[in-house]
């Protein structure tokens, strides 16, 4: 513990009274004297430390306080000279009307809070608007959604019933055909049986004739047979005038049915040009919009920032610039309604027309199966 508190505490007195008991009782007065001169050293040294500590501290104070007073006396100077600057134009335009600062003050902050009432109230009607934009917008989309699907229920309809006609015409004229093919192939089949039969009765009589002139020349020199004399030949009895009209119809039939087919094709080809036309131009038309958008935002910003530059002189006139940009932002916006609204119109046309044309196509396609 002595040593401890030796260590620790050199100055304290239980440290001297434990340096005094453990000097020996035979020290003469030098040694007393050596340590209390050394202790003195020590003590000296340490104070002349906390000294100079003290002063670096004081100099330090001493320069901070210099430089807040170069700071206050300048800051001074420059009021005096304002006030001497000020009393010089009050002097050279005395004022008509006198106002004190508070009045001054009282108005500033009036106007103020107008400009502010001001602003919040054009920040709400931009709301407002904003709103009424949005509402107005969903009611369109609304209304040309059950347009659409209208008009695709329209559509539906028409081609149903179109197809259902249709297929009782076709139905019908198949029948009437196969009526017809019926009638003649039994026509057909009926004239080969006559003219096998006449063909048979024909090579029968030729027969008998020959050999009843074999037999008649002997008697009488070249004599025709009664039955011969009497019959008389008709070339046109027995013509197939019945099958050579209906292979002119058939023939005329068959050209007719490649004329259409020719002119379905090239309504195909046609109609499958005018889809791809809508497409490009929709697609077109989406780019643009997409354009014109970025165009909007970037000719925003920069007619904000260049207004923000133009009026950051006071308080009044940033608001002033805020409700100026605030109306151009909303003229902007206007334009923009508009330019979206005639896209919409000419999209919904262009929607119709493709609607059209796939309507056409399927049901050509419906003729051709």
């Amino acid at each position: 513990m002595e040593g401890i508190i030796k260590r620790r505490h050199p100055n304290s007195i239980l440290a001297l009274t434990f340096a005094a008991a453990a000097a020996p009782e035979c020290d003469d007065k030098d040694s007393a004297k050596k340590n209390t001169i050394a202790f003195l050293e020590r003590r000296v040294k340490k104070l002349e430390t906390d000294l100079e500590s003290k002063d670096d501290e004081s100099k330090k104070s001493l320069r901070t306080m210099e430089q807040q007073f170069q700071k206050v006396k300048i800051q001074y100077e420059s009021r005096i000279k304002e006030l001497e600057e000020l009393l010089t134009h009050k002097l050279i335009n005395p004022p008509q009307k006198p106002f004190d600062n508070s009045t001054k003050a009282q108005k500033f902050e009036d106007e103020l809070l107008i400009c502010k009432e001001t602003h919040q109230t054009t920040i709400q009607n931009l709301q407002r608007q904003i709103d009424l934009h949005r509402k107005k917008n969903l009611v369109l989309e609304n209304n040309e959604r059950k347009k659409e699907a209208n008009l695709s229920d329209i559509g539906t309809k028409v081609e149903e019933h179109s197809n259902k006609d249709l297929i009782a015409k076709l139905s019908q004229e198949l029948i009437a055909k196969r009526i017809e093919i019926q009638d003649l192939t039994k026509t057909v089949e009926r004239l080969q049986k006559e003219r096998m039969i006449m063909l048979s009765v024909r090579s029968s009589q030729a027969r008998t004739d020959i050999s009843a002139l074999g037999k008649r020349s002997i008697r009488d020199n070249m004599n025709f047979p009664g039955t011969l004399d009497e019959k008389q030949y008709h070339p046109g009895t027995f013509a197939d005038i019945h099958i050579s009209d209906a292979q002119a119809e058939n023939t005329a039939l068959k050209c007719e049915v490649e004329r259409l087919s020719l002119k379905i094709n090239e309504q195909k080809e046609t109609f499958q040009t005018l889809l791809s036309q809508a497409e490009n131009t929709i697609k077109r038309f989406v780019k643009q919009a997409s354009a014109l958008k970025l165009l909007h935002q970037k000719e925003v910003e920069k007619l904000i920032c260049q207004h923000a530059i133009d009026h950051s002189s006071s308080k009044v006139a940033e608001l002033s610039s805020k409700t100026s940009t605030q109306e151009i932002l909303i003229k902007h916006l206007q334009t923009q309604v508009k330019e979206l609204q005639k896209d919409r119109e000419s999209l919904s046309v262009y929607r119709i027309r493709e609607e059209t044309l796939q309507k056409e196509v399927q049901y050509i396609d419906f003729l051709f199966m």
